[in-house]
């Protein structure tokens, strides 16, 4: 087998030239090639074929020698716990719990996120601008999943209300927008742990009079009947429609009488069909909500919809329907001129009284959407030309060891801070630091398999006192 080492140049026989950027376990390298140098794509080391050009130059630490360098590390954490105060300590503890479970952090995940701070300060941008969109770009091990944690977190944090899905055909088809409005909505996290679902936001609205009445400033619909009931105290018409609201089977009969019974003054509610041409009910829904979000006290309303790849896996009559979906989304969130298509030309689905509602139920609703997706060709070449604006594009690249070494290093502080009486000996650290080295040199560079392999080996040195425990 060919000698393949991060930074070599390899040849493959239909893609040409290019560099590898990384090693994957499986005897697999990752390679961006010179020819399209954003779509990196791993194949068998015995694939590819070393060149006769030079090698780029890179360093003891991009190269892979992490073992040189995390000893240095114990100075900068006896340093650092000095200055932790009891609540950073807390949150540090609660972040080594989630780690040991599997699970990225809801506290001090973006403490060790390396090597994205380009991607972090776009995401920043959307949340303080409370509207738009990106397309996060990552593909497999680039840690895309990590950064839509720390995105969804940073949010909650800033006061946003969030939602986060995976497209895919049982629960959350894209073609299918009632079904993908389901499972967003009853995904819907409030800030500061104060609930989960869409009725635990429309519940901070009960007593609006601009919400729950049908002349009020904030009326809708959809959604002001279910805060009338509420308002009313009669459960049994508000459980009606709250399951007209999640898309449950509902008699309609049953709910008029409801409706009547707690004798609503207004319209009655508009059907909420799961045909597939009703993308523009479910967005002007979307935007209902975000501007609720904001009428509750909070900032808005980020949706955080992955692979998104899945839109092109499909056949050609729901490839369109979905595309269809997701141009909504972005029609009711960007503005015209970064869109490749005119958003007054799509699909109007429903009877005249669902075509005449307006996409945006607001001039300024805070909706904020992410997309996630792999850069496979289809997609990626599909997405540009529907949404054209530069900034849209957060392109995730795959780490070098140099990143991994600072991931490393990163954790061993936050261990030190959720530990502060744990004073690890100098040949405790350097074997730590050999054995994820070995980690390393092996190719197994997901970042999730790093931080928990630093953990547990920081767990062992600190509980038994050795590695060999």
């Amino acid at each position: 087998m060919h000698s393949v080492r991060l930074g070599s140049r390899v040849i493959h026989p239909r893609f040409g030239e290019g560099t590898v950027v990384a090693l994957v376990v499986g005897y697999k390298a990752k390679v961006r090639f010179d020819a399209r140098p954003t779509l990196p794509r791993t194949f068998l080391q015995r694939d590819l074929k070393p060149t006769d050009r030079a090698e780029l130059a890179l360093s003891a630490e991009a190269a892979g020698a992490p073992a040189a360098h995390l000893p240095k590390v114990a100075n900068l954490i006896r340093e650092r716990i000095t200055t932790a105060s009891s609540e950073e300590r807390s949150d540090a503890r609660q972040a080594m719990e989630a780690i040991r479970l599997g699970v990225v952090p809801s506290r001090c995940a973006r403490d060790y996120t390396v090597a994205r701070d380009a991607a972090l300060a776009s995401f920043d941008a959307l949340l303080e601008s409370r509207r738009g969109m990106r397309v996060l770009w990552g593909d497999y091990g680039a840690g895309k999943t990590h950064l839509l944690d720390v995105i969804e977190t940073t949010a909650l944090e800033r006061q946003f209300v969030t939602s986060r899905i995976a497209l895919g055909p049982d629960e959350a088809p894209p073609s299918q927008p009632q079904r993908l409005f389901r499972a967003l909505v009853t995904r819907l996290r409030l800030p500061d742990g104060a609930g989960v679902g869409l009725l635990a936001l429309l519940e901070r609205l009960v007593e609006s009079a601009d919400h729950h009445t049908p002349d009020g400033k904030r009326f809708s619909r959809f959604f002001s009947p279910y805060l009338w009931a509420q308002h009313r105290h009669d459960e049994g018409a508000a459980a009606l429609m709250s399951d007209y609201l999640l898309g449950e089977p509902t008699d309609p009969y049953l709910l008029e009488r409801g409706l009547r019974r707690v004798r609503w003054p207004g319209p009655k509610p508009l059907v909420l069909s799961d045909f597939r041409t009703y993308g523009r009910v479910y967005l002007h829904l979307f935007g209902v909500l975000a501007a609720w979000c904001k009428d509750a006290g909070y900032r808005g309303l980020l949706l955080l919809l992955d692979e998104v790849e899945y839109v092109e896996g499909q056949g050609t009559a729901e490839a369109e329907r979905a595309q269809d979906v997701l141009d909504h989304f972005a029609a009711s969130t960007i503005e015209p001129e970064e869109l490749g298509f005119d958003p007054e030309g799509l699909y109007k689905g429903g009877q005249a009284v669902h075509r005449a509602l307006p996409l945006r139920f607001d001039d300024d609703h805070p909706l904020a959407v992410v997309l996630a997706a792999t850069p496979l060709p289809e997609i990626w070449t599909g997405l540009h030309s529907r949404y054209r604006a530069p900034h849209l594009d957060v392109l995730l690249t795959p780490l070098v060891q140099a990143d991994l070494v600072e991931l490393v290093k990163r954790i061993f502080l936050l261990y030190r801070v959720a530990y502060p009486d744990y004073r690890p000996e100098d040949q405790l650290v350097r074997g730590i630091a050999s054995a994820l080295s070995a980690i390393l040199e092996r190719g197994e560079n997901s970042t999730r398999a790093l931080v928990r392999a630093t953990v547990a080996l920081c767990d062992r040195a600190r509980i038994f006192g050795s590695l060999d425990a």
